[in-house]
């Protein structure tokens, strides 16, 4: 008679589609996400509205680094560079720099591109081999050879644009000054990864902002030191093992093993960042 009436639920019970994954059948964050929705809820009007506000958030971390409010661009202090950091990276390594001549080179310790030799210009030779000096050492060559690299590309369009012209002419400490402050504005980008990837895209955007006026960062990435290469190195390496831990595919390894491989190769200091990739 009353067959047409559903039989009610077990007390404590919910119907089989609200079920909740169990314990052996986790959902992964991507799942989690589309199960229970970013929280806090997006603007309605993103994501046009995001990129235009990272937008302005970079050019204005990029002109701080580069210009900043004084009004004094890249090339500030008159030719007097008196940061002893800078004068050696810039003045001492990457300007004694030599290309290697053949791929053969990148394996010989007598190379014009190891430091050591860069760090020795101008010694006599012993025993018929290039002066070494360990002082070539004290900073990871990756940034030295970044840096390098960036102005043989900025000289080379200098000989065939007009409006570069004044670079074919400039120091390689200048050179450093523009690439370090790139590389921190790269770095508030990336924080901005971090954040919508552990939160939502407002979180990620209130991040980048602090990044963008963190007052030592700004100072760091007016040198041609490795610091500014350093801090986007280890975000980076940060940022891939958080995407590692929730994504876990092949291509994750890869990334968190290049980011933490170039940030060893700019500073020894950036050794414990060994432990969040394995963490990870």
């Amino acid at each position: 008679m009353h067959e047409d009436l559903e039989t009610p639920p077990k007390s404590g019970a919910l119907p089989a589609p609200e079920r909740l994954s169990s314990a052996a059948d986790p959902l992964s964050p991507r799942e989690t996400r589309e199960r229970v929705g970013s929280w806090p809820r997006p603007w309605p009007w993103a994501p046009r509205a995001t990129h235009l506000l990272l937008g302005l958030i970079l050019i204005a971390a990029l002109w701080l680094r580069l210009f900043g409010p004084s009004g004094h661009a890249f090339d500030w202090g008159s030719g007097q560079f008196v940061h002893p950091d800078e004068n050696f990276v810039g003045g001492s390594l990457v300007g004694n720099l030599r290309y290697p001549s053949s791929p053969f080179d990148l394996f010989n310790s007598d190379s014009g591109w190891n430091p050591t030799v860069a760090a020795a210009s101008g010694q006599p030779a012993v025993n018929g081999h290039p002066a070494h000096d360990g002082a070539g050492f004290n900073y990871g060559s990756l940034p030295l050879y970044l840096i390098k690299i960036f102005m043989s590309v900025l000289s080379w369009l200098a000989g065939h644009l007009s409006f570069l012209a004044n670079w074919q002419s400039a120091g390689p400490i200048l050179y450093g000054r523009i690439l370090s402050g790139i590389f921190d504005t790269i770095t508030v980008w990336l924080v901005f990864l971090l954040g919508r990837r552990l939160a939502s895209e407002r979180a990620g955007l209130f991040a980048a902002t602090l990044a963008c006026f963190a007052v030592l960062s700004m100072q760091l990435a007016h040198y041609t030191t490795v610091d500014s290469f350093l801090g986007t190195f280890a975000t980076g390496t940060v940022l891939a093992s958080v995407t590692l831990l929730q994504e876990g595919r092949r291509r994750d390894y890869a990334y968190a093993g290049i980011w933490l491989a170039a940030a060893l190769a700019t500073k020894v200091s950036a050794a414990p960042l060994v432990a969040t990739v394995v963490l990870a």
